[in-house]
């Protein structure tokens, strides 16, 4: 990549992988209200462990990102 072309390029990436964070944000969200009244509440919690270690990593990748901007 260079010039230009690459920083656009890193900028459509970031802009994916930020629509990625927002979609796992409402997922964990969705997933925290119906816990409570799950039959089996550890399955649900369980996904949302799994939610918040993929958030951990997608938020390195757009720190990673940026700092190529």
């Amino acid at each position: 990549m260079s010039g230009g072309s690459g920083k656009a390029a890193m900028g459509g990436l970031l802009e994916k992988a930020e629509r990625v964070r927002r979609s796992l944000y409402e997922a964990r969200k969705l997933y925290s209200d119906v816990a409570p009244a799950a039959a089996d509440p550890g399955i649900i919690e369980g996904r949302i462990r799994k939610i918040d270690t993929l958030l951990e990593t997608t938020a390195g990748c757009v720190e990673q990102i940026k700092s190529r901007l």
